[in-house]
């Protein structure tokens, strides 16, 4: 076998065959990934993955469907010096008494926790760079701040009023906060204290995609109090309409996101680019004035002419790079 690289999908049904490879080969792997449909595989082969440390292996995605796997059952991987990227969906996983001393990227998906569990979290991986939760339910339990000193990008997907993930963490280098496919949480005027409110002085940079609008009430902003040092926000395909978080950066006063610089906006819907006039206007009116406005190229080649002179009058338009490329700017 010349590849360190093991990947269990249809083509390998057999746990013994599988469990074969990962003796024979425990010292060679880098890459481990069994996907959700080979979910008896995966049951069978995890008590071994727990027991036996892979001194090379980098990268484990081990997928299962929702409730697979037994949650009374949580499971630890070996100690594996070398590895820096760990994806776990649907599995019940603790970090309790381990330490992943290189491990830079985690993703947690498709299950419930507690705030204990992303404090082990945190202590098992000193260096976690890079934090992604989808579609992660959360049980208030009081207690501590968890603390990820190292903590770069965080990215929320799929979780239903994400901002109130953020009141737990505390990630002083923090530059990046991703939103997506989420519905954002609206507090109401009377019952938000913003004193129990932690912001990220740090982040630099806040991504938004495919977030809905709040009816009633609507989206009150809070979550642009976590980042008031943010230069660069982007909007792809969210909701500009009434209730918005749009439609807050067009009409709250004061203006949010004080030292906001460039405004990167993709795959709008029907009446989008009017609400981005609205919020050009609205910052010029408030005297912080956007720098730039990045728009997606198929927006640009579509947009109407004479919209698109106008707001050219008002602030330098560019053509957006894709939205994710900004994770390296």
């Amino acid at each position: 076998m010349d590849t360190d690289v093991v990947e269990v999908n249809r083509a390998l049904r057999h746990v013994d065959q599988l469990n074969h490879l990962l003796q024979v080969y425990t010292r060679r792997i880098a890459y481990l990934s069994i996907a959700a449909q080979n979910v008896r595989i995966l049951r069978l082969t995890l008590p071994s993955l727990c027991r036996k440390p892979f001194p090379l292996i980098e990268y484990i995605d081990l997928e299962a469907a929702p409730d697979a796997l037994h949650a009374s059952r949580n499971y630890s991987l070996a100690q594996s010096p070398n590895l820096r990227t760990l994806w776990l969906a649907a599995i019940p996983f603790s970090f309790s008494n381990v330490i992943y001393e290189n491990l830079t990227s985690l993703t947690i998906g498709e299950i419930t926790i507690v705030p204990g569990d992303l404090r082990d979290a945190a202590k098992a991986c000193p260096n976690l760079t890079v934090l992604h939760l989808d579609a992660v339910g959360i049980k208030l339990d009081g207690g501590e701040f968890i603390r990820f000193p190292r903590l770069e990008s965080l990215r929320l997907a799929n979780i239903a009023g994400p901002d109130g993930y953020l009141d737990w963490l505390d990630a002083p280098a923090l530059s990046l906060i991703a939103i997506s496919f989420c519905t954002l949480a609206s507090h109401g005027v009377s019952t938000f204290d913003p004193s129990i409110l932690r912001p990220f002085p740090t982040v630099r940079l806040l991504r938004c995609e495919s977030l809905d609008a709040i009816p009633a009430p609507p989206f009150d902003g809070n979550v642009f109090q976590y980042v008031p040092g943010a230069t660069t926000l982007a909007l792809r395909d969210c909701c500009m309409g009434e209730g918005s978080l749009a439609a807050h950066l067009a009409a709250a006063v004061p203006a949010p996101l004080p030292a906001l610089q460039t405004l990167v906006v993709g795959e709008l819907e029907s009446g989008g680019l009017e609400a981005v006039l609205r919020i050009v206007r609205h910052r010029i009116q408030h005297e912080v004035p956007l720098k730039e406005v990045q728009l997606g190229k198929d927006i640009r080649e579509a947009m109407d002419a004479e919209l698109l002179r106008t707001l050219e009058e008002l602030v330098m338009v560019t053509t957006a790079p894709d939205v994710d490329d900004l994770d390296d700017s």
